[in-house]
C-alpha cells in the first residue's frame, strides 16, 4: 500500500526478503486486535504491536508461536478488537441505550394494521415503457397488486424486473405509461414522495447503517413521519421527546416482530447476514407502508431462514399490507405468493396463479429456451 512505497523511497531499495512470515503475521493482528470495522481500531493496534517485538526479544524461539497464540486469543476472546469491545461496553453502560424491553414496545401488528385500515393499498401499473437511449427495458408492462395480497414478479436474468421496480419505486422514470397506489397516481413523483404515500422497498444487497445499532437502523425508518421542526431539536422540547419516545416503542415493537429485539443494542454490521435481511425488512415496516417491495430478500438465506422469511411475509400480508416479492427461489414463491407475473425481455408474458403459471408453455420457454413440447420430444429422443 502507501505505507509500503514509502518504504521503499525512504529505503531507496525493496525486496521480499524483507517483509518475513512474522511480519506478515503482525500486520494482520494490528487490524484483528485493534479493530477492523473501525479507523481507530488498525492505529491502536498497530501502537501496541510496534512495542511488543522488544518484549519478544527475549523469547526468540518462541516468538512466532506467540504471535500465533495472540492471534487465536484476539480472534476468540475479543473478535470485535478492542475498540469494538470497548464500544460495545460503552453502550451497555450509557442509560440512553438501555437494552430494549419487548414489553416497552407498541405491538408491530396493532400499529400496521391500523394504519393500512386508513386506506386500502392497491398498486396498479399501466402499460409502462422504459426506454434507455436505444435499448426498451421495459415494453407496456401492466401488473395489478391487490389489497393484502402477496405478488410475485419473476422473470429470467435481464427480463426487467429491476427496472419495473426502480420505475415504481421513482429511481426510473416511465418513458410512457402510468402507475398508481390506491387512487393516488406516482408517475413523475420522487422516490422520496412515493415513500411517504405508502411505498417501501428493500434492495437485493442490504442497505443497512453499520456503525448504527440494529434499534438505530429502525429508527431511521421512522424518520419521514416525525413532525418536530429545527427549534425543537435545538431546544429538546416535550413535543420531540414524546415523538422519540413513540419511535422508540413503535421501533422496539418490529424488532419483536421480525426476532431481533434481542439485538437492539448490537451494531448492525456485526449481525449475520440472515439477520441483516430481517432487519432491512423492519426498517421498511417503519415507514407503515401500505405497499411493501421486497426485492430479492431470500438471497444468500440458508434453507431455515428462507422458511422464517416464508412465513414472515406470511404474517405482514395478514396486516393488510401488500407485498410486491421479486424472487428468484422458486419453492418460496409457490409458497408464499397469491398471484404471479412473469416478465421476459420487458414484457409480461403471463400473470395468474402460481399453479398455472408454472404450467404456461411461455414461461417454461422463457426459463428454459424451449417449448414444453420441444422438451418432452427431446427426452423422448
Amino acid at each position: 500500500g502507501i505505507a509500503g512505497s514509502f518504504y521503499a523511497f525512504l529505503n531507496s531499495y525493496i525486496s521480499p526478503d524483507i517483509f518475513t512470515f512474522a511480519d506478515s503475521v503482525r500486520f494482520l493482528l494490528m487490524v484483528i486486535l485493534g479493530g477492523a470495522a473501525s479507523t481507530f481500531g488498525p492505529v491502536i493496534g498497530a501502537y501496541i504491536l510496534t512495542y511488543l517485538p522488544e518484549f519478544l526479544q527475549q523469547f526468540q524461539l518462541w516468538q512466532k508461536f506467540a504471535y500465533g497464540a495472540l492471534l487465536l486469543v484476539v480472534m476468540f476472546a475479543l473478535p470485535r478488537g478492542i475498540v469494538g469491545t470497548a464500544w460495545m461496553l460503552l453502550q451497555r453502560l450509557n442509560p440512553e441505550k438501555r437494552e430494549a424491553d419487548p414489553a416497552e414496545g407498541i405491538s408491530a401488528e396493532q400499529s400496521l394494521r391500523h394504519d393500512v385500515r386508513e386506506g386500502e393499498a392497491e398498486l396498479v401499473a399501466r402499460d409502462l415503457t422504459v426506454r434507455f437511449g436505444g435499448l426498451t427495458a421495459l415494453s407496456k408492462a401492466s401488473l395489478r397488486v391487490k389489497p393484502g395480497e402477496v405478488h410475485a414478479l419473476i422473470g429470467p436474468n435481464g427480463a426487467g424486473k429491476s427496472t419495473f421496480v426502480n420505475t415504481i419505486s421513482g429511481f426510473y422514470q416511465p418513458t410512457e405509461g402510468e402507475f398508481e397506489l390506491d387512487g393516488i397516481q406516482l408517475t413523475g413523483k420522487r422516490s422520496h414522495e412515493i415513500a411517504r404515500i405508502g411505498l417501501a422497498r428493500t434492495f437485493q444487497n442490504t442497505e443497512l447503517f453499520g456503525e448504527l445499532t440494529v434499534l438505530e437502523n429502525v429508527l431511521v425508518g421512522y424518520q419521514q413521519r416525525l413532525t418536530y421542526g429545527i427549534a425543537d431539536a435545538l431546544l429538546r422540547t416535550p413535543r420531540l421527546r414524546r415523538e422519540e419516545k413513540e419511535s422508540r416503542r413503535a421501533a422496539i415493537g418490529l424488532l419483536t416482530f421480525v426476532g431481533l429485539d434481542a439485538y437492539a443494542n448490537e451494531q448492525a454490521r456485526f449481525l449475520p447476514f440472515g439477520l441483516q435481511r430481517r432487519l432491512e425488512i423492519a426498517r421498511a415496516l417503519a415507514a407503515k407502508p401500505r405497499l411493501l417491495l421486497l426485492d430479492e430478500p431470500a438471497a444468500g438465506l440458508t434453507t431455515q431462514e428462507i422458511d422464517a422469511l416464508e412465513e414472515m411475509i406470511r404474517r405482514i400480508a395478514a396486516l393488510g399490507i401488500s407485498v410486491l416479492l421479486i424472487e428468484h427461489h422458486v419453492d418460496l414463491i409457490m409458497a408464499v405468493a397469491d398471484t404471479v407475473t412473469v416478465l421476459d425481455y420487458g414484457q409480461v408474458i403471463a400473470s395468474d396463479t402460481p399453479a398455472i403459471v408454472q404450467e404456461d408453455p411461455r414461461v417454461i420457454e422463457a426459463y428454459f429456451g424451449a417449448s414444453l413440447d420441444a422438451a418432452k420430444t427431446e427426452d423422448v429422443a
